[in-house]
């Protein structure tokens, strides 16, 4: 089993949306046995926000299939109660000894390949580093942007963790059909690279869709991976996730398996291939995810 978040103390970054986009492309595209961690009660209020739109629909089109709860990834919710009980025992790190739970035998996220976790921005860097420090996250994704605040938070997160668990940094929100603000954050990701972020080469679109719940069964949702049409040059729009994906599932296959789990296997993912789309940073900390 391997776990990873894409975390930033940055509300508002696509934290979630990240984490249910990701889990349905790892089990809806590539048949990955995947689930998630969600501390933040979001992702399950999402997949339930989905299954009233879907029953809404189906008032008017009762040819509309309804949702299938077997045929989608696990949601395992850490309610605050749980917490509290497991603070009352004397354990110090409750947050991470929630998540030990799950993962061992017999718990809900037992026997996957990836386990996701979707952590609050309000979750203190101590409790973040008590998760870290048992071994339990395999990679950090940080999602950041052209924002002062986004920028400064990405930087504290960066001097907290980098010691204790594998972080990587994309630039998300990028429009890029405009070139002088593609060109701007490209300059921005080499910027970043010179002071030493360990920057994927991935940029994502932004997407007005993608951060509006109102359109979370077509865009963000946990019962199926949107598959997009493509533009006149026959790239996707996808809004870049799709290069995304593949490089931190790249990463995840060069970190061990966390121990008591099983062994995973992601060897799907080398017959997968990267689409140069323009999106991509000429500089990447990982050389081995350039486009060939």
């Amino acid at each position: 089993m391997r776990i990873l978040t894409f975390f930033s103390e940055k509300g508002g970054v696509g934290k979630s949306t990240f984490t249910i986009m990701y889990a349905s492309w790892l089990h809806f595209k590539c048949g990955v046995k995947v689930g998630v961690a969600d501390f933040n009660d979001r992702i399950n209020k999402y997949r339930y926000s989905e299954i009233e739109k879907r029953e809404e629909l189906r008032k008017e089109k009762p040819e509309v299939p309804s949702f299938d709860m077997e045929d989608t990834w696990p949601i395992v919710s850490c309610r605050p109660s749980e917490i509290r009980d497991i603070r009352k025992t004397g354990v110090q790190k409750p947050y991470a000894a929630w998540l030990k739970k799950q993962i061992m035998p017999g718990g809900a996220l037992h026997g996957l390949d990836v386990v996701l976790c979707d952590f609050p921005g309000s979750l203190t860097g101590g409790e973040f580093l008590d998760i870290a420090s048992l071994t339990m996250l395999n990679l950090v994704v940080i999602p950041t942007e052209r924002d002062e605040m986004t920028l400064n938070s990405t930087k504290k997160l960066h001097e907290i963790i980098h010691k204790y668990v594998r972080e990587c940094i994309f630039i998300n929100k990028v429009n890029v059909n405009l070139q002088n603000t593609r060109s701007a954050y490209f300059k921005l990701g080499e910027k970043l690279l010179e002071v030493g972020f360990p920057m994927l080469p991935d940029m994502v679109s932004y997407s007005e869709k993608m951060m509006t719940i109102e359109k979370v069964s077509n865009i963000r949702s946990t019962f199926g991976y949107p598959d997009y049409e493509r533009d006149e040059n026959g790239c996707p729009k996808d809004l870049g996730i799709g290069n995304l994906f593949i490089d931190v599932t790249r990463l995840l296959l060069n970190e061990r398996d966390y121990p008591g789990t099983g062994q995973s296997d992601l060897s799907f993912v080398e017959n997968l291939q990267k689409a140069n789309d323009g999106r991509q940073l000429p500089n990447s900390a990982f050389p081995e995810l350039h486009i060939k």
